[in-house]
C-alpha cells in the first residue's frame, strides 16, 4: 500500500498549527494515511523538545501507508493498530515506554470514511463501483455487510436503514432484501444497490436513496 493512494487532508494545516501548542504526547486517533500526522510531526520538530507522535487506527492498510509516510521521523512516531474508542488501552504502554514522562497535549479526530477507501472496489464501500460487499473499517474484522445483508431478519434490517442512514423508506428496502436474498445471496455493491433502486419510490431520487443506505 502506497501512501501517495491517500488524499491530502482538507485543513490539514490549520487545524494541526491550532492543535500543536507545546512539546508532549500528541495523538491522531484516525490515522488514515497519515497526512494530518505529518503535519503534526513537523510542527513538533519546529516547536522543540521532546515529543511524541501517537497513531491510531484499525485499518492495516493504512497504517502501512502511514508507516511510509512517516518513516523520516523513526521513534518520534508510534503506530498502533485498533480502534479510536481504545484510546485509552492502546495508550497505557505507550506511556510506560517511549512516552514515559510527558504529557499528552492533543487528540484529533477525523471522522468517515477516507476517499481510499470508497475510491477502492475491493472495499466494497461505494455503491459507485462494483465490488464484495464488504465495508469492514477492519479489513480482518469476522463481520461484513453481506453477512448482514443476508443474515439479519428485516426488521433488524429496516432499524438499521432508518437508524443509522436516516432512511425513511428503511422497512420498503428492507423488505426488498429480504425478498432478492431467497433467489440468491446478495455478494457485490452492484447486487444491493439495483435491489435499493428497484425498491425506492419513484417520486424520490435513488442516488440520495443510496448515499443513506450506504
Amino acid at each position: 500500500m502506497d501512501y501517495q493512494d491517500y488524499h491530502e487532508p482538507v485543513l490539514a494545516d490549520a487545524t494541526t498549527s491550532l492543535l500543536v501548542t507545546r512539546p508532549g504526547v500528541y495523538i491522531d486517533g484516525t490515522l488514515g494515511g497519515g497526512g494530518h500526522s505529518l503535519k503534526l510531526l513537523r510542527l513538533l520538530d519546529e516547536l522543540g523538545g521532546e515529543s511524541l507522535l501517537v497513531g491510531i487506527d484499525q485499518d492495516s492498510h493504512a497504517l502501512e501507508a502511514a508507516a511510509q509516510k512517516l518513516r523520516e521521523f523513526g521513534g518520534k512516531a508510534v503506530l498502533l493498530r485498533g480502534n479510536f474508542s481504545m484510546v485509552r488501552e492502546l495508550l497505557l504502554p505507550v506511556m510506560r515506554g517511549p512516552g514515559e514522562g510527558k504529557a499528552v497535549m492533543g487528540l484529533l479526530l477525523d471522522l468517515g470514511v477516507s476517499s481510499f477507501q470508497i475510491d477502492t472496489p475491493v472495499r466494497g464501500f461505494s455503491y459507485l463501483r462494483n465490488g464484495p460487499l464488504d465495508m469492514r473499517m477492519d479489513p480482518d474484522g469476522p463481520l461484513t455487510a453481506a453477512d448482514i445483508v443476508n443474515d439479519y431478519e428485516e426488521q433488524a434490517l429496516s432499524r438499521l436503514f432508518f437508524r443509522y442512514g436516516e432512511e425513511a423508506h428503511g422497512g420498503r428496502i428492507a423488505r426488498a432484501v429480504v425478498s432478492a436474498r431467497t433467489v440468491g445471496p446478495i455478494t457485490t455493491t452492484g447486487e444491493l444497490a439495483e435491489v435499493v433502486r428497484r425498491a425506492c419510490p419513484r417520486k424520490d431520487s435513488p442516488i440520495k436513496t443510496l448515499s443513506r443506505i450506504y
